[in-house]
């Protein structure tokens, strides 16, 4: 009997063994190829991202050069300023567009209608390369072909094919009709498309994916056309390709197809060692586990609990040291009398908004705040009152302004307000709506009730020079001082005549 109950429990544990091996291979095989599909997933979600990018800024691109070419379209004759006034409108659209605009040209036709065409550069913000001056424009095909293109359909920006230049680097141009009857010419515009797709910083293009664009050129009639390949971005040897993603595309008279390649390495590889490591420790695993589960169990319970504690102690030790280092932190930017931001927090607060003024040219006003007659309200009252004033005057400022202001005391009775994206006008009557709502407080000073009043001072920011700052409040100063002596208990702004404002 107890022989019997011996094979019965040997039996049970290799089944439970078998049972277990086998789970355990099957789980690293499920592993393996679940991180194949995902990596794979990944690669082609972030190729459709990039090629869905760049094709939009390059249709963004298309688009708004045919607003520029329509500015020169039914010209008599192209000048030299009209010229450099075109290409400023074509670099706004290239910032607005990120495409990598490398050189514009005007480029005047003779015998047009021939087929021995002829042009000549006139205008060219190109020195040394395809489109300067004393370049020869009939060692690019491309060029007179869309030249050519331009000519026969004045109301349209033509696309030429790609085509590689002296220094290997790989273009296309852009090309719009600019004079029709005086004499027949063309603008162009190069576009490096080697430095576009190449360019990481701007599509974030992953390591490990290869990008070969495929262009279709027709040479003849019927249905035939010519493939050309052309390498964008990765390896030109690459050997160990896992997957090609494929997209057809146009891009206004140009049809491109782009197969991506997914090398190996691509994000340090599909990650399949995790299921190979699972497969071969998996036995040894197996057997350590039914050697030593019951031990390992009462221990991990016990380890368990521990790390909770633990754990649940430096969080809460981690919350209040957060916590103390955030007052402190705000302690540290407070006027420890009024709560208002003290003189150096608040110059900080304005740097950074005059810096984000100036790049996105939103408006920014500053007004400057000083209580009239403060020495006489600390000599007559006490200091107690003086504070008790200073007080009552943030607070109903604080009451007042919006979240995104900033609100600082710069030094004694003087306080600074920071408005973003306040025009000059707003912020007068934010500036008028502080005065009335300050004038309408009262202190008791020993039974008798006292008011006070504050002048202010408006300046506005301006983008144009240096020092932006300093100039704004500076400028607020004197219009302060402009307030204060023309009677206080008014709003001035600077420039502006007085007598209207109050």
């Amino acid at each position: 009997m107890l022989r019997q109950r011996r094979v019965v429990k040997l039996i049970m544990f290799v089944l439970a063994f078998l049972i277990s091996l086998i789970g355990i291979n099957g789980w690293g095989w499920a592993l393996g190829n679940h991180a194949a599909k995902v990596w794979l997933d990944k690669a082609e979600l972030e190729t459709q991202q990039i090629t869905h990018t760049s094709l939009n800024w390059m249709s963004l691109f298309h688009s708004q050069l045919r607003g520029v070419a329509a500015l020169f379209y039914g010209s008599q004759f192209i000048t030299e300023d009209e010229f450099f006034k075109g290409v400023e409108l074509m670099e706004e659209i290239e910032n607005e567009s990120v495409i990598p605009l490398t050189s514009v040209a005007y480029v005047s036709v003779m015998n047009s209608n021939s087929p021995d065409m002829e042009s000549k550069v006139r205008y060219s913000t190109d020195v040394h390369g395809v489109l300067a001056k004393k370049g020869d424009l009939r060692a690019q095909p491309a060029i007179a072909s869309v030249v050519r293109q331009a000519l026969a359909s004045p109301s349209q920006v033509i696309l030429s094919p790609m085509f590689i230049d002296d220094y290997g680097k790989l273009f296309i141009a852009f090309a719009f009709s600019a004079a029709n009857d005086n004499q027949p010419g063309v603008v162009l515009s190069l576009v490096n498309l080697s430095d576009f797709f190449a360019d990481l910083s701007v599509l974030h293009v992953s390591n490990g994916l290869r990008l070969r664009m495929v262009e279709r050129l027709p040479v003849g009639e019927g249905d035939r056309e010519m493939l050309v390949e052309h390498l964008m971005v990765g390896s030109p040897d690459a050997d160990d390709i896992v997957e090609t993603f494929y997209y057809q595309t146009r891009s206004g008279n140009a049809r491109w197809d782009f197969y991506w390649d997914v090398e190996a390495n691509y994000q340090g590889g599909s990650n399949r060692v995790l299921g190979w490591v699972v497969h071969i420790g998996g036995t040894a695993l197996v057997l350590a586990l039914f050697s030593i589960i019951g031990a390992l169990a009462r221990q991990n319970i016990l380890v368990i609990n521990q790390v909770k504690i633990r754990t649940h102690e430096l969080a809460e030790a981690s919350g209040a040291l957060e916590k103390s280092n955030e007052e402190l932190r705000e302690l540290a930017n407070r006027d420890s009398l009024t709560n208002a931001y003290n003189r150096r927090y608040f110059m900080a607060q304005a740097e950074s908004a005059c810096a984000r003024s100036k790049r996105y040219r939103l408006p920014l006003t500053l007004l400057m705040l000083d209580v009239d007659y403060f020495k006489q309200v600390n000599d007559r009252c006490g200091h107690g009152v003086g504070d008790a004033v200073l007080l009552d005057i943030v607070n109903v400022c604080n009451r007042e302004l919006r979240e995104v202001d900033s609100f600082g005391r710069i030094g004694g009775e003087e306080f600074a307000i920071l408005l973003p994206e306040t025009s000059l006008e707003a912020a007068y009557a934010v500036a008028e709506r502080l005065r009335h709502k300050v004038s309408e407080l009262s202190f008791n000073d020993n039974g008798e009730l006292i008011s006070v009043t504050v002048s202010m001072g408006v300046s506005h920011f301006y983008t144009d020079g240096e020092d932006a700052l300093n100039r704004l409040l500076k400028r607020a100063d004197e219009a302060l001082y402009a307030a204060k002596e023309g009677g206080r208990n008014r709003v001035v702004v600077y420039g502006e005549d007085n007598s209207q404002l109050t």
